[in-house]
């Protein structure tokens, strides 16, 4: 499943010719929800010429934005803040995702998977340190770096530190997953965006807005019904790449900058010169299932993640539709057949609505996830139709919908079509080979700054936020995670453990003679 689940998905949104009719579909439904006005009471040939030149300004308007973006100041701006000052390692935000879910996952491989882990895990250190290294001391000289590497080890967020994150082998694999998860989410959330904002124009017209709360409602549940089951399955089976492929995504090949290549190039050089290159330029292409165990804390990342992922890229949609909304109203006053009253109160409502679209569909994702990870099997399936089928109709009837037959008839519809992405999940949850929790734990509301040591480079650094483990969970933890051999390991672990009585040998069952009594 894990296979034909991947290949689907390439197929769908990552293929390059299915990725530009899909993009290019959003953009058509954008131009004619703005075109709206100018449309009404003209020939179909205007229309059409409207629909196309709004689409022309809408690829003008993606170069530009996309011009602007590249800049360095830019770009290091919208990616936040770094983990550790004037270090290009990563953003902090994206620091923190793959230490809170190395923490929550755990990994079991056979033998030969164990031994390339522990490989990889010796050399991610070994590039970090470097990589690190070479820039602290083209700043500040060599004399603090020791006291600063140690700092950079021991950063810890919610009970993983730095140190065993890059140990584990994990942070390759994760990185790649959500770097993935980024690409892929591009295009769904693009229709979700051009869907919502198609339908805003219809409920604005037709003053019904029951049709948009249902769509936005489904659309929610699909995105996060997707992302919950990529960010499941693509954990079990793990396929290991040549060291020598430098892996981009579409969007990061279009954002990536000179330096952020040169880094990438001095990062590769440094991999060769480990010892897990030849094990990884061995293995290439080699498939390995690991048994996946999946805690809250990851899946409270992943859903932090996917809303976030969700909230930028629809802001992104409105920017580009908000001038096209302004340049529409001042056209309009000569081109519309509407009365400028008409046309000042829907182009003002659709500035609004714009403006909020991507916060609904931030809601709706959320509400997604909740239902994903508070109810199993029939219960799952039972209150998705309940609940997508009332909430819309409750706010529809708040906003004023009289027709009882037209809720009815949309209500069905929802409930069967959001209880689709609530079946697939079901579906994966019931895969061998991962175990995924049914209550999600609530991501920590934020991370105290980190202490600032003397003449080191780090800024900040994360106080352990440690979540409470069970003896099996630390023991299987530990053990996943111990660079170790398994007996020397076992040796260890027998050492401090408590002392267990020995199983008891199946035996005839004792019959005891009764006792004799005196004469």
């Amino acid at each position: 499943m894990t296979t034909y689940a991947a290949g689907v998905v390439y197929l769908l949104f990552l293929a390059p010719l299915p990725r530009i009719l899909w993009i290019f579909a959003s953009e058509i439904g954008l131009s004619i929800a703005v075109t709206t006005a100018w449309r009404v009471g003209k020939p179909f040939w205007l229309e059409a010429i409207f629909v196309v030149v709004t689409v022309v300004l809408i690829e003008v308007l993606r170069a530009v934005s996309l011009t602007v973006v590249r800049r360095p100041g830019v770009l290091r701006r919208l990616s936040g803040r770094p983990a550790f000052k004037d270090l290009e390692l990563m953003p902090l935000s994206q620091f923190k995702f793959l230490l809170r879910c190395i923490g929550g996952l755990t990994f079991t491989f056979d033998a030969e998977g164990e031994a390339l882990m522990r490989a990889i895990g010796t050399s991610d250190e070994m590039v970090f340190h470097d990589t690190l290294k070479r820039q602290y001391v083209a700043k500040y000289g060599d004399e603090g770096w020791p006291d600063a590497w140690d700092q950079i080890r021991n950063a810890s967020v919610g009970g993983t530190t730095f140190a065993t994150a890059l140990k584990s082998g994990l942070l390759g694999i994760i990185g790649l997953k959500r770097r993935s998860l980024s690409d892929i989410l591009v295009v769904p959330v693009l229709l979700y965006f051009s869907l919502a904002f198609l339908l805003l124009s219809d409920a604005l017209i037709r003053n019904d807005a029951l049709i948009l709360l249902q769509a936005t409602l489904v659309g929610g549940l699909m995105v996060s019904g997707l992302s919950f089951a990529l960010m499941t399955v693509m954990l079990r089976q793990v396929t290991v790449l040549d060291p020598d492929e430098q892996i981009l995504t579409q969007t990061e090949a279009l954002l990536i900058s000179d330096d952020d290549r040169a880094r990438m190039d001095e990062a590769s050089e440094a991999m060769r010169a480990t010892e897990a290159y030849a094990a990884l330029k061995s293995h290439a292409g080699a498939v390995f299932l690991p048994t996946v165990e999946i805690r809250p804390l990851y899946i409270s990342s992943v859903r932090a993640l996917v809303v976030q992922l969700v909230f930028f890229l629809a802001l992104g949609a409105a920017l580009v539709c908000v001038p096209l909304l302004l340049l529409q109203w001042v056209g309009g006053l000569a081109i519309s057949e509407w009365p400028p009253e008409r046309l000042a109160v829907w182009s003002g409502w659709m500035l609004l609505g714009t403006a909020l679209l991507p916060l609904g569909m931030s809601l709706a994702v959320l509400f997604g996830f909740w239902l994903f990870t508070q109810f199993n099997r029939f219960l799952a399936l039972a209150m998705a139709a309940i609940l997508t089928a009332i909430v819309p109709s409750v706010l529809a009837y708040a906003l004023g919908v009289e027709s009882a037959r037209t809720v009815a008839i949309t209500a069905l519809v929802t409930a069967a079509v959001g209880s689709i992405p609530i079946a697939v999940a079901e579906l994966i949850k019931k895969q061998p080979a991962a175990t995924v929790p049914t209550q999600m734990a609530s991501p920590p509301a934020s991370d105290p700054p980190m202490a600032v040591p003397p003449d080191a480079v780090v800024r900040e650094r994360v106080e352990t936020l440690r979540t409470p483990r069970s003896r099996s969970e630390e023991r299987t933890r530990r053990q996943t995670l111990d660079p170790r051999s398994g007996s020397e390991r076992a040796a260890s672990e027998s050492e401090r453990s408590e002392p267990t009585p020995p199983p008891q040998r199946p035996s005839r069952p004792i019959r005891r003679r009764p006792p004799s009594t005196p004469a």
